[in-house]
């Protein structure tokens, strides 16, 4: 069901993104950003997943009728 494209989305690989953006951060912002680098990954995965879902069911519930 989803595009091939969400394989660079995975929350593992949103990770791998997050660390080298925590060391451009500064000092306050660097340390809570490391401290929800995962909590960030999975907000931005979830979140494309309810957007990718929900256009689908727009788009299917607009066939329909």
């Amino acid at each position: 069901m989803l595009s091939r494209w969400m394989a660079i989305l995975t929350p593992f690989l949103l990770t791998l993104f997050i660390i080298p953006l925590k060391q451009i951060l500064s000092l306050p912002y660097s340390g809570w950003v490391g401290g929800a680098i995962f909590n960030i990954a999975y907000l931005i995965f979830f979140s494309t997943l309810l957007l990718l879902f929900r256009k689908k069911l727009l788009e299917r519930e607009e066939a329909l009728n």
